[in-house]
């Protein structure tokens, strides 16, 4: 089958990187970069930064470029419909850094949440086709580090609030801090006196390459674990004192008034974790590049 000479970046961000890939484009001869982002905000200063950089926004050196906002699992942004073409093409490479596909999650039931996995696998495939690759860094929760850290004490938070409905998840998400680009803690209200939580999945390897190859048919070619820049020297976190012996309610998150005190018991167990300011604790991270099976 013929080549689409196309990169697609899922959840490009604010442009960290846009710089960056499209040196790699040019590089290696392709001729189509596609930016995408769910937020609008982020797709602007990605092709400001682009238009610093370059002089030009959409084409550099013979490479073209189009900016997508909007959310890549939405069928309306991958499949032609009423003769409007999609605006997510197939592509060569798709690449999807800086923990995008841990972003993708539910709370509210763990069949909702693995039917989210798994479209986003099935989206994923289905722009890179049977040639195509896939490449994605996910946090890395297995090897000790502050991740593995972070989601089995997240675990203990889930399992002691009784939320039976996620079903051997709980101990799968990660509850940190959610910030902005600059490392600046983000906030839930205007006041800035309560940090937002931003919680993530962090499954294990051999759960993620089951989820990866249920949802998209897609395997893994190559998995490498590496420290986040400025990542520092890892530390032992002592949970035992984490948690009181008093009896916790019971959370039906099924319910909009359950859902709410689920979301606010997590908020107020953030103050707990002696780790979640991710102080002088390593940080590691998993680069994975997936294809189609070949069977």
């Amino acid at each position: 089958k013929e080549t689409t000479n196309r990169l697609t970046i899922l959840g490009c961000g604010p442009g960290r990187l846009a710089q960056i890939y499209i040196e790699l484009a040019k590089l290696f001869g392709i001729d189509k970069i596609i930016f995408n982002d769910v937020i609008e905000e982020h797709i602007e200063r990605t092709r400001d930064k682009v238009d610093d950089i370059y002089g030009d926004e959409n084409k550099i050196d013979g490479v073209n470029i189009k900016y997508v906002t909007g959310d890549f699992t939405d069928s309306k942004l991958t499949h032609p419909e009423k003769g409007v073409a999609s605006q997510l093409k197939p592509s060569d490479i798709v690449v999807a850094m800086w923990f995008v596909t841990s972003e993708i999650l539910s709370l509210e039931s763990s069949q909702e949440h693995r039917e989210k996995r798994l479209k986003l696998y099935e989206t994923i495939a289905h722009l890179i086709g049977s040639i195509g690759v896939f490449i994605e860094d996910i946090p890395d929760s297995q090897a000790p580090n502050f991740y593995r850290d972070l989601r089995l004490l997240t675990g203990l938070v889930l399992k002691e609030m009784n939320i039976t409905q996620l079903d051997g998840e709980d101990f799968n998400f990660g509850l940190t801090y959610l910030t902005d680009v600059m490392g600046e803690k983000l906030s839930i209200d205007s006041t800035l006196e309560r940090p937002a939580p931003h919680i993530r999945y962090l499954p294990y390897n051999g759960l993620h390459k089951e989820e990866v190859f249920l949802g998209g048919g897609l395997v893994e070619i190559d998995s490498r674990s590496s420290l986040l820049p400025g990542s520092l020297g890892y530390v032992q976190i002592d949970t035992s004192n984490l948690f009181s012996e008093l009896d916790k309610p019971k959370f039906n998150i099924h319910t909009p008034e359950g859902f709410r005190a689920l979301k606010k018991e997590l908020e107020h167990r953030m103050s707990h974790f002696p780790c979640i300011e991710k102080d002088d604790t390593e940080q590691r991270k998993r680069t994975l590049l997936f294809a189609a099976h070949r069977p």
